[in-house]
């Protein structure tokens, strides 16, 4: 039998939904026999096996933010999963949140199944998400497909982990952290900004329209006139690109 955590978590049984596994955690469904309803949950287990006393205090103190992190967006108008409990048990750390009934971005690109109204959405919700963050003061530092969840049903995105996200103006004494692709160089080094996330935003929106990774981004530019090609992008989307997104319109041009 599976064990309960915190006399209240029992590992949900779910034949759509498999362990997620990152870099510094471990995902699961748990049912919160707490409440009434037996609500399913999203529980995330530090990993800390197999590592340095320094690696565990670094990944504890990313843990313990990205806790903090969703106890103060308080979901945030359903764009953020809400917070639920934060808890150890023998030894082990767990952050426990609402559970989103959905796919990734990453997923639906990989099945081929992104639409343009798909992509419009995320730009869309995101961008009002990102607002409220950065009015706050917040970083996300780590926007990509597969932290984008697109919800069952409206097709409303989800931004998800908040594990490397900080207040840009407090120092931070943690390397620099982030998916390098999606990440632009000031980040890289240390030097995150608003506009940082609106890049890896824009980076996401052109994978996701082109199927084209961003290391493979050359690939799609016009070596005479410098712009990019758009395959399969229609008119429509293309302004909130170029004009509310890139920063650099001169490299991002659409058909026409």
């Amino acid at each position: 039998m599976a064990r309960i955590l915190k006399g209240r978590y029992r590992r949900a049984e779910n034949k759509h939904f498999r362990i997620t596994q990152g870099r510094m955690s471990e995902g699961f469904l748990v049912t919160d026999t707490a409440d009434p309803s037996r609500p399913v949950r999203f529980v995330k287990r530090l990993i800390q096996e197999s590592l340095s006393a320094v690696e565990v205090y670094t990944r504890r103190q990313l843990f313990d933010r990205e806790a903090d992190f969703l106890k103060t967006l308080d979901g945030c108008n359903g764009c953020v999963p809400r917070f639920i409990d934060y808890f150890g048990d023998r030894a082990e750390q767990y952050l426990v949140m609402e559970w989103i009934d959905g796919r990734t971005l990453k997923k639906i690109i990989d099945e081929g199944l992104v639409t343009e109204d798909i992509v419009r959405n995320v730009l869309s919700g995101i961008l009002r998400l990102l607002r409220d963050l950065h009015l706050r003061g917040i970083v996300h530092q780590d926007i990509k497909p597969a932290n984008i969840i697109v919800r069952s049903g409206t097709n409303a995105p989800v931004l998800v982990d908040f594990g490397i996200a900080r207040y840009k103006n407090q120092p931070d004494s943690i390397p620099p952290l982030a998916t390098r692709t999606f990440a632009p160089r000031e980040q890289q080094e240390g030097r995150p900004e608003f506009n940082s996330d609106l890049y890896a935003l824009a980076l996401t929106a052109v994978y996701a329209l082109t199927k084209t990774h961003p290391k493979n981004i050359g690939q799609l530019k016009n070596e005479v006139c410098c712009q990019l090609e758009w395959p399969r992008c229609e008119r429509k989307l293309f302004p909130v690109l170029r004009g509310k997104l890139v920063c650099c319109p001169r490299e991002f041009r659409g058909p026409g």
